[in-house]
């Protein structure tokens, strides 16, 4: 069943959904190689990077810049599917330990369904 302007997830698919805490032990911040705006330009890329379905590409720039800078802890880019918010790569070698994880409130699911046009059927 297709929609027009919107998506169909299942139940099952929204209920392996989490929100995860990975604090690091040490750090407040991490260093990030940032991928968007001025920061993508002056390596000479654009904004596909982002938005493309090429997965070989996007992960051997990953594998690029973690093997150009040792100290790099993870990559910031932006959002396919929310242009205005960013996506964060993190690198294992960062030292990010996983703290908690907890299921969505029913309430915020039916909010994020609402506000990006999702329609959830039966599994």
């Amino acid at each position: 069943m297709e929609r027009a302007h919107g998506c169909l997830l299942s139940e099952s698919e929204l209920a392996a959904r989490h929100l995860v805490t990975y604090p690091h032990p040490n750090k407040t911040e991490l260093l990030l190689a940032d991928l968007t705006g001025a920061g993508l330009k002056a390596i000479g890329l654009n904004n596909d990077v982002s938005s493309s379905m090429d997965y070989p590409f996007t992960q051997r720039l990953s594998d690029a810049l973690h093997d150009h800078d040792a100290e790099l802890d993870g990559i910031r880019y932006v959002s396919r599917q929310h242009n205005r918010n960013y996506c964060y790569a993190i690198f294992q070698r960062s030292g990010v330990q996983h703290d908690s994880h907890a299921e969505l409130s029913d309430e915020l699911i039916r909010a994020l369904c609402s506000r990006f046009n999702v329609t959830v059927i039966e599994a």
